[in-house]
């Protein structure tokens, strides 16, 4: 289980990388276009469809990448108060409505890339095609779900394992 769980660890880290490179793309995309605004008067064609649809690589590439080094904002306040297996199996579950969750948003990125595939659906300004990228957000959202269903099971495994709880239940604010 913790090598299959590596093997999404290291997809996940390949997929922050994408991300990591976008930030740094789009922040010189963003001081070229302001340089060219204001020293000549002439903005990138279609800067806004640019920068959206780019954001969206970056936000959707980071999401597992994310989950997998536990730094998603968590209300564990009440969790922890429980007693140590029951607040594990309630965690368990709630990352199972989130796997669940996310699995629901990378079928629907899959089928609005169809329907833009089928539409010929581009961007407002810059007309570029939408589908690469519903398709690319509905990969990331499966990912995401993959690492947390795999996260969920790691922590009902963990209600007998003490040393595996522990190390589930440090990551708790």
């Amino acid at each position: 289980m913790k090598k299959l769980y590596r093997v999404f660890e290291i997809i996940s880290n390949i997929f922050a990388a994408i991300s990591f490179v976008g930030v740094f793309i789009g922040v010189i995309f963003v001081v070229v276009d302001v340089i060219m605004r204001y020293l000549f008067k002439t903005p990138i064609p279609g800067d806004y469809d640019i920068t959206q649809l780019w954001l969206s690589v970056i936000v959707f590439a980071s999401l597992a990448y994310v989950q997998t080094q536990k730094g998603h904002v968590g209300v564990t306040m009440v969790i922890k108060a429980l007693p140590q297996k029951i607040a594990l199996a309630v965690f368990g579950v709630a990352t199972l409505v989130g796997a669940f969750i996310s699995g629901i948003c990378a079928y629907s990125c899959y089928e609005l890339a169809l329907r833009a595939v089928a539409r010929n659906t581009v961007s407002m300004m810059a007309h570029i095609p939408l589908y690469p990228f519903e398709y690319f957000e509905g990969i990331c959202m499966a990912l995401l779900c993959i690492v947390m269903i795999l996260d969920a099971i790691l922590c009902f495994m963990a209600i007998g394992d003490k040393e595996a709880a522990e190390k589930i239940t440090s990551t708790w604010a």
